[in-house]
């Protein structure tokens, strides 16, 4: 199948997080040896993280979207779709909590450009995390100071 999607077009360049929702706390070689087990082919699953409580992102390419939810919804795992990195209540530091909706607002999107930027430099290999970069760069999720860093 890899030898395929080299030579198959893409449909769907870019890359993106999809959010599953989870029950309790798990370490993400846990979280990998649960998604083996439901047949998701974990090489192409470029980064884990954990944004929120009961929250896990998955950063995948575009094009393994549709790959990826059909076998999930087949094993009855729904997407968390409405999930928002953004949003102001993912901030939960209690030096936030008197603030505003906005200051809080901007604080997540820092949270979540800070866990963009770690998700690029766990990749390790170079022209895929230069495409994630620039894609991110494009989203708006990463600044070109943070990209330069990732050159």
């Amino acid at each position: 199948q890899a030898a395929a999607r080299k030579l198959a077009p893409s449909t769907q360049s870019g890359f993106k997080f999809v959010y599953l929702h989870q029950h309790h706390r798990m370490t993400i070689k846990q979280l990998r040896d649960i998604l083996r087990k439901l047949k998701i082919d974990n090489s192409r699953i470029l980064d884990i993280h954990f944004p929120d409580r009961g929250v896990v992102g998955i950063l995948i390419h575009n094009n393994y979207e549709s790959d990826l939810t059909a076998q999930l919804n087949r094993r009855g795992v729904q997407l968390h779709n409405s999930f928002d990195p953004c949003h102001p209540d993912i901030v939960r530091d209690p030096e936030f909590k008197d603030k505003s909706t906005e200051e809080r607002t901007v604080q997540a999107k820092i949270i979540f450009s800070n866990t963009c930027n770690r998700a690029i430099s766990f990749i390790k290999i170079p022209h895929i995390k230069l495409a994630v970069a620039r894609n991110f760069l494009q989203q708006e999720w990463i600044s070109e100071t943070d990209l330069q860093s990732h050159l």
